[in-house]
Formats: structure tokens, C-alpha cells, sequence
């Protein structure tokens, strides 16, 4: 069996002339008008669709995006960026009802004038009478200072309506991009004499709906081209420069798994792991450090800090850090997996990952946790193990209920809080059975233990659970550790 894996690639487009910028960024104004146009013609329709169940809810975005093409076919824009409008924008509705299914107070997005919003926030700012206000100004300040602009889609990989990688007689990679309709006075003919990167045949063709551009490539950009098959893109343009992030399909056959890894995200450390083979042995276990991750957002977010009192927007992309640091541990983690053939088993952290405006679940305590595993961004985690283990042909992450993992004793299924150490919470000691490991390196064997428990449980765990079919009990009955 084959698995379609989709992982993106960026390409940097290489030192574009004055007329090829201004060509780039006037289609991407346009993109951003007709987005916002047809936002805010369907924005009632979008609305009806809240509360309906799922069939009803396909149905109306079927009706809705029936309507977007109604109002963008006719705009005189070219065939990429129209399509591109239809589908970001259902994209767009899909997932704001998403959001608000999940209990966020979520809204379709504006567009807003920079230049008056700047204007504005600074008149707030003078007139600012306490320290709230003074804050909520600086805010706005930075907000409107960003430079940037609605990347373009593209959902097709041929010149008519889309873009297409090509290469020359030299190896050299180009895209060409469809950027505006052939009645358009920036059409232009020019002839193209490449190869397909896709099928590896020669093209020759002309066109006038858009340009050819040379990419900034490395040897691994260009393994991924023979390897894979682009399929879609976006033009993303980040200050003065332009990128064109493409999307590749792999195929890879299937692996069956033998053994289990757990892996517990935390504070302290990013990610613990153990391994565990069917009757429950440990086979490799550890910890994967995140106090250097940290250690750097905490710096990052004071600078953050110091420059909004000033009025500015932090100016280094400091994220691109932090994930960095996250793909070097997703990466152990899928070394791991892949040694021991493994399926990966992670917590099931969706109240608490998604952003730090999540909505709380009803009679949860307040308190500051959230916030931290906000910032140490296991989403990303997350969505990197999901394509980088099917790069090696395993299955996508299993989750699990993450409560009590850290606190019920593999060796003999007793939970109590008391097992967490008081003075050290990184301590686990069973008050019971007196087993003893770091905290967070039980927390993975529970998880993998988890794994282990709803694959040889399948179809019998259903409510009430007999004692002996609870997982602590479970786990202590037919599990080594």
C-alpha cells in the first residue's frame, strides 16, 4: 500500500527587475481586492451555515461557493488569481465554522487601511488616560505598521490557470506563474522551450498571462522536484523579497508497525519518549530538552515587548527559532519511530494547543498552563510528526486522553497525586509500589501504554468499564515495565 505525504517547499525567486516586482505586486493587490470583495458578499451566507449539521453544512458551501464564482468570474483579473479567490475563501468560511464548533469567539476577517489605522491608534495614544489605553494604542501601532499582503494561491500545475515548474537545459529550476488575463496591458508575449519538471518533457509553448521567473534552489530542492510531484502553490511576498512556496506530493509504501512510542509534551522538557514493544517492555526511553526554546521565546517576547512600547513592530522573524528547534526534536522523535517500527502515540492536547484566546472549558481552572503550551507551539509539533513519520512510510500519530499520565504508576496502577514530588515536580516515586523515574518519562510510558491498551481493547471499552478493563489496572495486569 502507498502513502500520499504533501510537504512544502520554498523557493526564493531570484532577483526580480523593477518591472517584474511591480508586475508581481500589482496582481497581488488585486488578489487582496477580489478576497475581500467576495468575503463580504457571502459574509451572510457564511453566517447561515453556523449550527447546521455536516451534510447540511457541505451542502451550503457547495451553494456558497457557487455563488463566489458568480461574483469573481467576471472580474478582469487572470484565471489563477480567480480560482485562487473561489477557493480561499470557501477555505477561508470552512474554517471559521470550524472555530466557532470548537467554542472560540471567532469572526471572518476585515481588511483595514494601515495608513489610518496608524493615524488613528496614534491619536488614542496622546490621548491615552491610563495605562490600558496607553497599551491597547501601542498595540494598534505595531498592528498597522506590518507590511503585508494576502498571499496568491495556486491550485493547478499548468500555465493556463495555474503555475509550473520548469527546467532548463542547465538544471536550473524556473516557475512560471499565471499573473493576469491576456487582455490585460501588462500581457506580454513569451516563448517558453523548458522542460516539465512533472512528466520530465520538453514544453514548448507560448503565453501572455504571466511571467517566467528564475528560483534560488539547493540540490535538496531540486531531489525533492525528481522525487515528488508539485502540486500546488502561493506567492508570498516578505518585505522586498518574493517566495513561492510549493506544495509536494511523495508517494511511500506503507510500513507495518511492531512497537509502540509514547511521547509526553511538556514544559521543561519538549518531548519525553519511551518505547514499548507489545507486552509493555521499554525498549529505549529519554528526554528531549525545552528549556533552550524557553529560554529564547521568554527573550523574544520581552523585545516584543520593548518594541511595542516604542510604537514598532518586532522586525526579526523570530519564530523561524523556535521552529527550527521544534523540527530537530519532531525529527529524533521520527528516528525513533522509525528504528523500532514504531507507531508514534501523543496526547490529545486540543483545548490547550490551538492559541492562547482558546475558550476555556467549562469549570477548568484558571491558571497559567495553557498559556505556556501555547508558546512552546506543540501544534506545530504535532502537524510536523504527522508528515514526517509518513515520510518514512508509518502511520499518522495516534492520540490519546492525556489525564493522570503523569501521575499513575506503570508498574503497578496506582494514581495519586502524591507520586508527584512536591519539591521536585520533575520527580515520580509510587507511594505504593515505590517505582521510581523522571515524571515526564512516565507520562510517555503511560501514553504508550495507552497505545497498546485501545489496540488490544478495540471495541470493548465501552462505559462503564469494568475495573479490570480500566486502563491503571489494565496496564499493571498485562504490561511490563
Amino acid at each position: 500500500m502507498w502513502l500520499k505525504v504533501f510537504k512544502a517547499y520554498h523557493f526564493k525567486i531570484h532577483n526580480p527587475s523593477k518591472r517584474k516586482s511591480a508586475c508581481i505586486n500589482k496582481t497581488l493587490t488585486q488578489n487582496e481586492n477580489a478576497f475581500f470583495r467576495a468575503l463580504k458578499a457571502i459574509n451572510e451566507d457564511a453566517g447561515s451555515l453556523i449550527g447546521l449539521s455536516k451534510k447540511d453544512r457541505r451542502e451550503g458551501l457547495r451553494t456558497l461557493k457557487k455563488k463566489l464564482a458568480e461574483n469573481v468570474k467576471p472580474l478582469p483579473y487572470g484565471s489563477a488569481l480567480k480560482a485562487s479567490t473561489i477557493e480561499d475563501v470557501t477555505a477561508q468560511v470552512s474554517s471559521f465554522l470550524e472555530l466557532i464548533d470548537t467554542g472560540q469567539n471567532a469572526a471572518l476577517p476585515q481588511r483595514h487601511d494601515n495608513a489610518i489605522d496608524y493615524d488613528l491608534a496614534l491619536k488614542q495614544l496622546l490621548n491615552s488616560l491610563s495605562k490600558e489605553e496607553e497599551d491597547s494604542a501601542r498595540d494598534e501601532m505595531a498592528r498597522a505598521l506590518r507590511d503585508s499582503i494576502r498571499p496568491l494561491s495556486f491550485y493547478k500545475h499548468r500555465i493556463s490557470d495555474g503555475f509550473q515548474i520548469l527546467k532548463d537545459s542547465k538544471g536550473r529550476l524556473f516557475a512560471f506563474l499565471n499573473l493576469w488575463s491576456a487582455k490585460d496591458k501588462r500581457a506580454k508575449k513569451i516563448e517558453i522551450d523548458m522542460i516539465d519538471v512533472r512528466s520530465g518533457e520538453q514544453l514548448k509553448t507560448s503565453t501572455k498571462t504571466g511571467l517566467l521567473f528564475p528560483l534560488e534552489c539547493s540540490n535538496w530542492h531540486i531531489e525533492a522536484m525528481n522525487q515528488g510531484e508539485a502540486k500546488s502553490a502561493k506567492l508570498i511576498r516578505i518585505g522586498e523579497e518574493y517566495y513561492l512556496a510549493v506544495s509536494i506530493e511523495f508517494k511511500v509504501q506503507s510500513r507495518e508497525t511492531l512497537n509502540v512510542i509514547g511521547i509526553d509534551r511538556g514544559i521543561d522538557q519538549v518531548a519525553s519518549y519511551a518505547v514499548r514493544a507489545p507486552d509493555g517492555t521499554v525498549l529505549e526511553k529519554g528526554n528531549l530538552s525545552g528549556e533552550a526554546l524557553r529560554s529564547h521565546q521568554r527573550k523574544m517576547e520581552e523585545k516584543q515587548k520593548i518594541s511595542q512600547r516604542k510604537g514598532r513592530q518586532l522586525v526579526s522573524g523570530w519564530s523561524n527559532y523556535s521552529d527550527n528547534l521544534l523540527h530537530h526534536v519532531a525529527n529524533e522523535i521520527v528516528k525513533l519511530a522509525d528504528k523500532y517500527d514504531a507507531q508514534v502515540v501523543i496526547e490529545d492536547l486540543s483545548n490547550i494547543k490551538n492559541n492562547p484566546k482558546f475558550k476555556r472549558p467549562k469549570y477548568q481552572r484558571r491558571n497559567n498552563y495553557s498559556r505556556l503550551l501555547s508558546r512552546q507551539q506543540y501544534g506545530k509539533l504535532e502537524r510536523m510528526l504527522e508528515y514526517k513519520v509518513a515520510m518514512v512510510g508509518l502511520p499518522k500519530p495516534k492520540k490519546v486522553y492525556a489525564a493522570y499520565t503523569s501521575l499513575t504508576c506503570p508498574h503497578c496502577g496506582n494514581n495519586d497525586k502524591r507520586n508527584r514530588s512536591k519539591e521536585s515536580r520533575s520527580n515520580f516515586t509510587c507511594v505504593n509500589c515505590h517505582y521510581h523515574e523522571h515524571a515526564d518519562i512516565v507520562g510517555s510510558i503511560n501514553i504508550a501504554g495507552k497505545g497498546i491498551w485501545l489496540a488490544a481493547n478495540a471495541g470493548k471499552l465501552k462505559k462503564p468499564l469494568p475495573d479490570n478493563l480500566k486502563f491503571n489496572h489494565w496496564q499493571a495486569a498485562n504490561l511490563s515495565c
